[in-house]
């Protein structure tokens, strides 16, 4: 059977996706960003990085990091991309917010219990950050601009539960449930993943959740008071954000896990040609609904600088698998105040009402800024094999010995076009069956859907 490659990416795409968002029977917690309210953007090709170079980075809770580190990881992830599952970047997270943040805000008269629940809430989630004056270079104590010891436990808790709940979800998609035999191995793996599933949780009910959660939903609720000195709060933590001076400066983030690279915390996929699964609510699916898009599974690259082309296999190719591990990295930004995007009574110079978003999650959402990134998804251990016909056996086999690279879907193998990385990446000497490398690689963002604004 011909290898149908667009449900080939549809599948690597809604493995992802499924894994990262779903949720697991039986267990009482909903997702950080649950499908109503998250997308996922699909590099192709992906980007193959070195992880020390982002090692050790510069953060408000690293303080003695590297710059050199802190500024790369910032760059790496700074770019908004518009509302399509193929990772489009349309402007720069921190140009977007800095519009928000120095929004005209309507005043509103202050409720004095309203505001001094806020502040208890406040206090609790957040300490003060200490910067540095960029003209005199003294200290600045910058109000509640880090998370409390409290509220990073939750956070760190958390972010592992659900890692255990993407370990469990990316082996369930892969399981045909019309397969007695599949519905069997389940049934031996399952309890193990459900245990590891229950024992995070378990440690994650340690960081008292509901005294977090209610702290949350205080500011949530109470986002409308006192707006100006909200947005002024928030900005005045934007603008002492920066390290660095002029051109040279950047505004740092933060991840987690900080050992991204080396995290056991590493999900398995495992597809074939033959047995795809997808999802019929897939994003992915609905923006190809009419069959006109070709998103490309397959394309080669020449060495010397030769670009690279769409490459179509050949039909006599059968039974391709292929199979990676996966990691999510949640991308913290302690100078962004979610909150705000919510808030009514603000309006932005030059920006219709609802231009930075519609809030919907679909091809409507057409606005400058639709998409949140809030955390990066890399891969490693990559192999692709298949029943590969003569004619592709040969072509890829010139193309490898030739310095050129063979990318499907997201990953990359070899070399290939003006590339200067290096390269694990292997293609079997004894029956050219085998594709493989171990190289990480950031394959998608996992984003949240930016509330409709500005509101007026």
């Amino acid at each position: 059977m011909a290898i149908d490659s667009n449900k080939m990416m549809q599948a690597i795409y809604d493995a992802l996706y499924g894994s990262l968002t779903g949720d697991v029977p039986g267990v009482a917690a909903s997702r950080s960003v649950p499908p109503g309210s998250g997308f996922l953007t699909l590099l192709k090709p992906g980007l193959r990085i070195e992880p020390m170079v982002y090692a050790n980075a510069w953060s408000p809770v690293n303080p003695e990091g590297s710059d050199t580190a802190g500024r790369a990881l910032a760059e790496l992830v700074s770019q908004a991309p518009s509302l399509n599952p193929m990772f489009t970047p349309i402007g720069r997270v921190e140009d977007f917010y800095e519009e928000i943040v120095r929004a005209a805000v309507d005043p509103s008269p202050p409720n004095p219990e309203q505001e001094a629940a806020v502040a208890a809430a406040e206090n609790f989630l957040f300490d003060d950050g200490v910067d540095f004056d960029p003209v005199t270079g003294q200290p600045v104590t910058v109000p509640n601009s880090v998370d409390s010891p409290a509220y990073a436990n939750y956070k760190n808790k958390f972010a592992l539960f659900e890692a255990a709940l993407t370990s469990y979800l990316a082996q369930w998609q892969q399981v045909d449930q019309t397969n007695p035999k599949d519905m069997q191995a389940w049934a031996v793996i399952s309890p193990i993943l459900q245990t590891k599933v229950r024992m995070a949780y378990a440690e994650f009910d340690t960081s008292k959740p509901g005294i977090i959660k209610d702290k949350e939903s205080i500011l949530g609720q109470a986002s409308q008071t006192s707006l100006v000195r909200r947005f002024a709060e928030a900005r005045r933590v934007f603008e002492l954000a920066p390290r660095g001076e002029g051109f040279s400066s950047y505004l740092p983030v933060q991840v987690f896990p900080a050992n991204w690279a080396t995290t056991q915390a590493y999900s398995s996929v495992d597809l074939t040609s033959n047995e795809i699964h997808t999802s019929s609510s897939s994003s992915f699916g609905s923006w190809n609904a009419g069959g006109g898009l070709d998103f490309g599974l397959f394309s080669i690259g020449g060495s010397g600088g030769r670009s690279w082309s769409n490459y179509t296999l050949h039909q006599d190719t059968t039974n391709l698998r292929l199979s990676f591990q996966f990691a999510r990295v949640d991308i913290r930004r302690a100078w962004l105040k979610e909150n705000l995007l919510t808030t009514t009574g603000w309006s932005v110079e030059g920006r219709a009402k609802n231009s930075y978003s519609n809030g919907n999650v679909d091809p409507s959402n057409t606005g400058v800024f639709p998409l949140l990134p809030v955390a990066f998804i890399v891969a490693r251990q990559v192999r692709a094999t298949a029943n590969w016909s003569a004619v592709d056996r040969q072509t890829f086999s010139q193309t490898l010995q030739g310095g050129g690279g063979i990318r499907i879907g997201p990953f990359h193998f070899g070399g290939g076009a003006s590339s200067s990385s290096t390269t694990s990446s292997t293609w079997a000497a004894s029956n050219q069956t085998d594709l493989y490398t171990p190289d990480v690689e950031l394959i998608a963002f996992l984003n949240r859907v930016v509330p409709a604004c500005p509101p007026k």
